[in-house]
């Protein structure tokens, strides 16, 4: 195997870069597919490729600017024309990381969502039919909340005390 056979991926990526930077500044498929060292047709692909990423990126930054001037999911998914689905997924990241960044003592793990917590597939259940979003939001719970939900039983309720200590966290009260 000689040199030349083996793909260099540093000067691949340098390619890619001024190929874009041809796209960006007006350039034609012609003039990327020059650059790249391909035919129009894959450098059309590219191209494709390249408008469906940034777009993306665009809709995903609109559908967050609608959310927080406090459009509903179902406006901004008519608006951007996306799923209500994908606008609710937003809406909950939004949320959680507004949630993260007020909390006082910065703790990484009351961040995250509590549908993550490692626990039984019954405590997950009672976790779940509590509405809580992120594990701050549980440990603003007590164990009276959590006892009153159903399958909740002491078990149940040690378990989920005790992947929260694991954390270094607990319930309120």
């Amino acid at each position: 195997m000689s040199h030349t056979d083996v793909f260099d991926h540093e000067d691949y990526g340098r390619r890619t870069r001024a190929a874009k930077e041809v796209w960006a500044n007006g350039g034609t498929a012609k003039d990327v597919a020059s650059v790249l060292g391909n035919s129009a047709e894959s450098a059309r692909k590219h191209i494709k490729r390249w408008e469906r990423d940034r777009m993306s990126g665009r809709i995903d930054e609109a559908v967050d600017i609608l959310l927080r001037r406090n459009f509903s999911p179902k406006e901004v998914s008519v608006i951007c024309d996306v799923p209500i689905y994908k606008t609710e997924m937003h809406l909950k990241r939004a949320t959680v990381a507004d949630r993260a960044k007020s909390l006082p003592h910065g703790s990484k793990h009351l961040a995250e969502d509590a549908a993550d917590l490692e626990v039984s597939a019954r405590a997950a259940n009672v976790i779940k039919a509590t509405g809580v979003v992120t594990i701050a939001d549980l440990c603003n719970l007590t164990q009276s909340d959590l006892k009153s939900q159903k399958g909740c039983g002491a078990t149940t309720l040690a378990e989920i005390i005790a992947a929260l200590d694991a954390l270094g966290l607990s319930l309120s009260g």
